[in-house]
C-alpha cells in the first residue's frame, strides 16, 4: 500500500522552509523592537539631561525615568533622576520614595559613591527616619572616610537621642577637618539646644570663622548665632563686605538676604536678591 493520495501528501521540505521563515521574521521583529526601544531610551536620556540642566525637574524626572527603566547600570543618570524627583514641585511622598529607591540601587552597585550616600542619608533624616540614616552613614564610613557622612552620622545620632555621642563625633570631625564649616554649625546648634552650653556654642561658631577666615559660610554661621541670641549690633558689625567673601552659591546668597531682613535692613536685602536675579 504505497499509494498516497494528493490530499494526504505533505511537502516536508516546503514546510521546513516556511517554519524557518517564520522564525527569521519573528527574530527580526524582536531585534527591530529592541532597537526601537533602545532609540527611545537614548532620546529620553538626551531629553532628561537637557531638562535637568535647565532645572525643569518635572520633565527631567519623567524622561530620565523612561531611560533608567532600561539602563539601571547608568549610575550618573540614576543619581540625576533621584535628584530631579526630590526637586519636583510640589514635593510629594511618592517622589521621595522614587528617589530613595534610585539612590539605594546606586549604592548597591557602588557602596562608596558619596553622591548617592549623602543625599540618601539626608532624605531619611528629613523623613524622620534617623535610624536608616545612621545605618547608611555607618556602612559608608566602614569603607571610606568622608566629612559630610560623619556629620550626617552625628546628626542621626542626635535625632536618636544620643546627643553626647553626637557632640563627641562632631568635635572629632572638626579636629580632623577644620575646613568643614557645617560641622561647626551643627555642633553649635546641638550645644545651644542644651541651654547650659551657650558659651560653648559661641566658642565653636567663633572657631568656624577663626579657622576659615575667607569662608562666607563660616561668617554666616557666626552671624546667625548672634542673631539667635539678641546680639544684633554685634551681628551687624560682621555684615559689611560679607558679599565679597569667596564662594557665593545661591543658597548662601539667599541666607545673606535673610540676615539683612532679620537686621531690619530691607533695602540691603532687596539689593542682594536683585543681584541673584541678575545673575540667574
Amino acid at each position: 500500500m504505497k499509494r498516497h493520495t494528493q490530499r494526504g501528501y505533505i511537502n516536508w521540505k516546503l514546510l521546513t522552509v516556511l517554519i524557518l521563515g517564520v522564525i527569521v521574521l519573528a527574530g527580526t521583529a524582536l531585534v527591530l523592537r529592541k532597537y526601537q526601544q533602545q532609540v527611545k531610551a537614548e532620546n529620553a536620556l538626551v531629553e532628561g539631561l537637557k531638562a535637568y540642566e535647565e532645572e525643569r525637574y518635572e520633565d527631567a524626572a519623567f524622561a530620565l525615568g523612561r531611560y533608567i527603566g532600561r539602563h539601571q547600570d547608568d549610575l550618573d543618570a540614576m543619581i540625576k533622576y533621584a535628584d530631579a524627583q526630590v526637586k519636583r514641585k510640589p514635593r510629594m511622598p511618592g517622589n521621595i520614595q522614587q528617589a530613595l529607591g534610585a539612590y539605594r540601587i546606586v549604592l548597591r552597585a557602588n557602596p562608596t559613591l558619596v553622591d548617592a550616600a549623602k543625599p540618601l542619608a539626608e532624605l531619611y533624616i528629613g523623613a524622620g527616619s534617623p535610624g536608616e540614616s545612621k545605618l547608611i552613614a555607618e556602612r559608608f564610613l566602614e569603607k571610606i572616610d568622608d566629612p559630610d557622612m560623619r556629620r550626617l552620622l552625628a546628626t542621626a545620632e542626635s535625632s536618636l537621642g544620643n546627643t553626647d555621642l553626637a557632640i563627641e563625633q562632631l568635635t572629632k570631625l572638626i579636629q580632623d577637618y577644620p575646613q568643614h564649616e557645617l560641622a561647626y554649625e551643627t555642633l553649635g546648634l546641638l550645644l545651644e539646644a542644651r541651654k547650659r552650653d551657650i558659651e560653648s556654642a559661641r566658642y565653636w561658631c567663633e572657631q568656624a570663622v577663626e579657622k576659615n577666615p575667607d569662608s562666607l559660610q563660616a561668617k554666616i554661621i557666626l552671624i546667625g548665632f548672634y542673631l539667635r541670641h539678641d546680639q544684633s549690633e554685634t551681628a551687624q558689625e560682621l555684615m559689611p563686605g560679607i558679599e565679597e567673601l569667596t564662594g557665593q552659591p545661591p543658597k548662601l546668597t539667599l541666607r545673606i538676604a535673610q540676615l539683612w531682613l532679620e537686621l531690619g535692613q530691607r533695602e540691603l536685602a532687596e539689593e542682594v536678591l536683585t543681584s541673584i536675579a541678575e545673575t540667574a
